[in-house]
């Protein structure tokens, strides 16, 4: 815990944050996960790389990637003496997660105002998404104390960013555990707060209504975002939000 604090007191040094902007669905999603809101990764040591499906940008130190809801991409695994934090919003706050080394110690901070933050970050210019990134890194030190994340947890999660937009279910992710079935539901709610169904559709669906904003045919989105068909993507929508993904894509015209 105080070698998370540590290196999270890194994060206030921002001097560069690019944004990372890249909506075109690759052909072949091996490998590449799209977040359903904007996400700031931030270098606290040595390197840290995130993989597009058109290349890569490697952070040092200091240097801050925005990333885009609906961009697909990856984050390379963090090697010995690199390590990085990572703020994205979830529907009830934000979610931190630092990572080490094979590492890993996550915890919520307050939606507000992060949230708003994070939606202008790809909007900014240059400076002011620097200041509004290291008013990020400020809130995620001020934040609820960071928890060590189990091996087996981060094995879930870790399957879960690689393969949520596949056709795979709870039991593939409690596969990667390496644990018994009982177990591992009841270690990833402990950490994750939601059932691993839960946390699979609701990853699914973040996504699927970033990228009702972007061009692409609704049945694609189903398609790409790993539900069976579009009349599933439409049965999960209206039970999610209260809406199919058509009159969600018109709401969000609507609203610019």
């Amino acid at each position: 815990m105080d070698d998370a604090r540590e290196l999270m007191r890194r994060a206030r040094r921002i001097a560069v944050a690019r944004v990372i902007d890249d909506q075109r669905a690759p052909d072949e999603q091996l490998g590449l996960h799209a977040h359903p809101g904007t996400t700031l990764v931030i270098a606290l040591a040595g390197v840290v790389r995130v993989e597009r499906a058109r290349g890569r940008v490697d952070l040092l130190a200091g240097e801050a990637a925005v990333v885009t809801a609906g961009t697909w991409h990856h984050h390379a695994d963090v090697r010995r003496g690199s390590a990085c934090l990572m703020i994205g919003a979830v529907p009830r706050s934000l979610e931190l997660l630092v990572q080490s080394g094979g590492l890993w110690w996550a915890g919520v901070s307050a939606r507000e105002p992060g949230t708003s933050r994070l939606e202008r970050l790809p909007r900014a210019g240059e400076g002011e998404r620097v200041r509004l990134a290291q008013a990020l890194a400020g809130e995620a030190l001020r934040a609820t104390p960071l928890s060590p994340v189990p091996p087996a947890v981060r094995r879930m999660l870790s399957y879960l960013r690689r393969n949520r937009l596949r056709r795979i279910g709870a039991a593939d992710v409690v596969h990667a555990s390496g644990l018994g079935r009982t177990y591992a539901h009841a270690l990833f709610r402990a950490h994750v707060g939601l059932g691993i169904k839960q946390a699979l559709t609701r990853d699914r669906l973040l996504i699927a209504r970033a990228l009702l904003r972007t061009p692409l045919r609704v049945d694609d989105i189903a398609r790409r975002c790993g539900f069976a068909d579009l009349r599933d993507l439409a049965r999960c929508c209206r039970r999610e939000f209260g809406a199919g993904p058509r009159r969600l894509r018109a709401l969000a015209r609507e609203q610019g």
